[in-house]
């Protein structure tokens, strides 16, 4: 899941929107300049005269005559070779002629290449299969014997078919090929490169993760009551940070600087840190040095923008009363705030060496009591919806 998130991120999604709608625009153009093209045509002419601006010509000629008799009476017979030629820049398909004879008189005594029906002095063509499609620039022949009182030389045609374009006539098409084959290289591409980079990322954070980890281990190690508590501040502050909102790399971020919040006890002398008791009010002031203390440690570790700030400022309370600077409401910086109610709820969850455990009535309460007091009352609030759903553990 984490790859597809790294693959189909927002700027990946634009680019990926508008190459759809590129696509699709010129998808839609072809379609209509298809259909477009894709008309029935008629047109009826009779000699020379109006032919030079038709796309469809036709003519008739006698290749041979001779005289023939029925009975008694002399008649002509003659063969009529004709031609259709196709000059509309597209092919022509399901087309029928009439050719019409200055008379009436006379009978087909054969034909090729179609079907003839004579009717008064109409003669009705349909092509045959291997002949009714014209490819654009091209022609095809047809002929008949007719056997009449005289030779003609001169009809009248009317002539009706279909044009048919096709998608591969057009640029567009070929746009939108070369536009799918592109994008599908690119994104494979990127897709290839995005993976990567997931799994470097991913190699990277482990190793910061573990470097960290070896840090923190050795803080917590050295109060077994606290043995796990930045561990578990960082999973609670990673929850808050995602019910609130955060992108996935945010959410990583916060967790690792929570993990790092009490770095500074490193430099609390474990006398203080593992009074069974109640601390003096000089102990008080040694242990919340802790905070001064870890943001100075900190203070060069830039790669992790904002480590200083949650060691320094998690202990500063909403209503201004916390510490070290006594910050308040806004004044204090957001990831704090969120690990200041993680650390807090942590605190309260767990054994002590001074008390156990409260029970989650105790905590949802304080929570509560607490909201604009020591929390952020949306920080505090996400909590108490954490804990709610069950998203947050809480000990019984």
């Amino acid at each position: 899941m984490a790859y597809l998130r790294s693959i189909f991120n927002r700027k990946s999604i634009f680019w990926f929107v508008c190459a759809l709608v590129l696509w699709l625009a010129l998808f839609i153009d072809l379609v209509i300049s298809v259909r477009s093209e894709n008309s029935s045509f008629s047109y009826s002419f009779a000699g020379d005269s109006d032919r030079g601006s038709l796309p469809v010509d036709v003519s008739i000629k006698v290749s041979q005559s001779w005289d023939d008799y029925i009975g008694d009476v002399q008649i002509k017979g003659a063969e009529y070779d004709g031609t259709v030629v196709n000059g509309s820049g597209k092919e022509i398909r399901n087309w029928i002629l009439t050719i019409k004879l200055p008379e009436s008189d006379g009978q087909i005594d054969s034909s090729w290449n179609g079907t003839y029906e004579k009717t008064g002095n109409a003669i009705d063509y349909y092509p045959d299969k291997n002949v009714y499609v014209i490819e654009k620039d091209s022609f095809r022949t047809f002929g008949f014997i007719l056997k009449s009182a005289e030779v003609y030389n001169d009809f009248a045609f009317d002539i009706s078919g279909q044009y048919v374009t096709y998608k591969e006539d057009y640029p567009m098409y070929w746009a939108i090929v070369y536009i799918t084959i592109a994008y599908a290289v690119a994104f494979i591409m990127y897709a290839s490169m995005q993976i990567k980079m997931e799994m470097r990322r991913r190699s990277d954070d482990e190793i910061i993760r573990q470097t960290m980890m070896v840090f923190v281990n050795s803080i917590d190690a050295r109060d077994e009551y606290t043995k796990g508590h930045s561990v578990r501040v960082s999973e609670y502050a990673s929850a808050l940070a995602k019910e609130m909102g955060y992108s996935d790399d945010e959410v990583r971020k916060i967790g690792y600087i929570a993990l790092l919040h009490d770095c500074g006890k490193i430099m609390i002398p474990g006398s203080v840190l593992k009074k069974p008791g109640k601390l003096t009010e000089e102990e008080k002031r040694e242990i919340r040095q802790h905070t001064v203390m870890g943001g100075k440690m900190l203070e060069g570790f830039t790669s992790l923008d904002g480590a200083r700030e949650g060691a320094l400022y998690h202990h500063e309370y909403y209503n201004g009363e916390g510490y070290p600077e006594g910050l308040k409401g806004e004044e204090i910086p957001k990831l704090a705030r969120i690990i200041c109610v993680a650390d807090s709820f942590d605190a309260m969850n767990s054994d002590r060496c001074y008390r156990k455990h409260l029970g989650r009535e105790r905590i949802v309460e304080e929570l509560k009591r607490n909201k604009g007091v020591q929390f952020d009352p949306t920080v505090a609030e996400c909590m108490l919806k954490l804990i709610e759903t069950g998203k947050v553990h809480v000990m019984e």
